[in-house]
């Protein structure tokens, strides 16, 4: 297993990686969600979370894991959520390309997109029936926005928000 990992993580700079590589490798390190649910009936739930990212396959990728409710210290268990995202800039369609998986509630996205003005938008594969996107926003350098919505009829309906501060850089 040690040389599965070392093959995944090594840092392994690649040169000729694109300058668009740079509007996800921000986010690279640890960050402390506080994230919100919101259900059709109008209320919402609020969960604690963190989000890690690295840079995986030679440094020619991007990796993330998402915990629901936050770790803070203790072993992942049967209560936590969990899912994970591999990013890679496609040099040849000119735009990010994303995966991303939930093996407890299987849940798979692919979702497509890149920088929209000041925000990173990223458009995919249908939540129950209706089509996804995904929007960074407000990003600073210890702190952004993420926000998920489906399209419901005419109009994009926000499903769940994230609100992440920065906890390590790596």
């Amino acid at each position: 297993m040690s040389s599965f990992v070392s093959l995944l993580t090594t840092d392994l700079a690649d040169l000729r990686l694109p300058p668009e590589f740079d509007e996800f490798a921000r986010f690279l390190g640890s960050w402390s969600l506080d994230a919100e649910f919101f259900e059709d009936d109008g209320t919402s739930t609020t969960t604690s979370a963190e989000w890690h990212f690295a840079e995986i396959l030679g440094g020619r990728a991007i990796q993330d894991v998402l915990v629901f409710p936050a770790l803070n210290g203790a072993p992942l268990d049967a209560d936590h959520r969990v899912g994970t995202t591999i990013r890679f800039y496609d040099t040849v369609a000119a735009q990010w390309k994303v995966v991303w998986i939930s093996p407890a509630s299987g849940t798979m996205y692919k979702l497509s997109g890149g920088v929209a003005g000041d925000r990173l938008v990223l458009d995919g594969d249908p939540h129950d029936g209706k089509p996804t996107q995904w929007i960074f926003e407000d990003m600073t350098d210890d702190s952004f926005t993420w926000r998920g919505l489906i399209h419901d009829g005419d109009n994009w309906k926000l499903i769940q928000r994230m609100h992440a501060t920065r906890r390590a850089s790596t």
